[in-house]
């Protein structure tokens, strides 16, 4: 009798090709504008995920006015612009990127500066303090109006104390009595919205009596919007055994990473 059970033939590892790995932002007013490069491994592999190139490459970055002088600084395991250069809202970077000596194939990518956002704040704050746990929570209502003519925008908030310098975590952002479509991750909440109503409540916590707070509103392309939310989709998805498996974003041709840009508004809300 011949057995209709086929024989299971054993995986054969294709060979891997390594990538060129690029993490940039841009960002008008930092010191620098930075590029940490680094090539990808093989996901069953036991080096660490991405390794440093140490300086075994050539980057390249234009702007609008011509090539800009990036160097690399061996301490710190990056390319960086000089201290002299400042990038301007408005500004379209190109970036290329060819590891020497070596088969991976060479890297682009553009990103484009976004214009700040400002708001105005209001008086009207809602002071709350309810008791969780046996401690004591203080929440607050920030409204405020975004200042924007754009239809679209991609935000980022993060809420500090500016005696002590820690950030305040934010519980929800609303747009009226609707939560906006919204995004944790990592320092601050993301959100993607149309801005027809630009009135916004922020809505922050902390186990101290605050008498302000430090708003920071950023201004982010869609790149850094679309990577940081790929990013939190697969995080959520890797927590759930029912979601299917995410792709990262990425705008490295022919390779991986970031190269995005933001814009930062800051402003001192008085709490009392």
């Amino acid at each position: 009798m011949t057995s209709c059970v086929e024989e299971i033939q054993p995986l054969v590892n294709e060979e891997y090709d390594s990538e060129l790995v690029v993490n940039s932002v841009v960002v008008p007013g930092d010191e620098y504008v930075q590029f940490f490069i680094s090539t990808s491994v093989p996901i069953d592999s036991d080096e660490v995920p991405f390794r440093p190139v140490n300086g075994e490459a050539e980057v390249k970055l234009f702007d609008q006015n011509g090539e800009v002088i990036v160097e690399y600084v061996p301490s710190d395991e990056v390319w960086r612009t000089s201290r002299t250069y400042q990038p301007q809202p408005g500004f379209t970077f190109e970036l290329e990127v060819e590891l020497t000596n070596s088969d991976i194939l060479p890297i682009s990518s553009t990103t484009f500066v976004p214009y700040p956002v400002e708001f105005t704040s209001f008086d009207n704050v809602k002071a709350e303090q309810t008791a969780n746990s046996g401690k004591t929570l203080y929440q607050y209502t920030l409204d405020f109006q975004v200042n924007s003519s754009e239809e679209d925008v991609h935000f980022r908030f993060i809420a500090k104390d500016p005696n002590t310098g820690l950030e305040i975590p934010i519980s929800s952002v609303l747009q009226g009595n609707d939560y906006i479509s919204r995004m944790n991750h990592m320092d601050g909440i993301l959100i993607n919205r149309n801005v027809e109503d630009n009135l916004i409540s922020l809505v922050i916590e902390s186990e101290s009596d605050l008498n302000n707070a430090e708003i920071h509103l950023y201004t982010v392309n869609s790149e850094y919007y679309m990577y940081n939310r790929s990013l939190s989709d697969a995080y959520a998805s890797h927590n759930s055994p029912f979601d299917e498996p995410v792709s990262r974003y990425s705008n490295i041709e022919n390779g991986l990473g970031l190269f995005g840009a933001f814009t930062r508004f800051i402003k001192v809300y008085d709490l009392k």
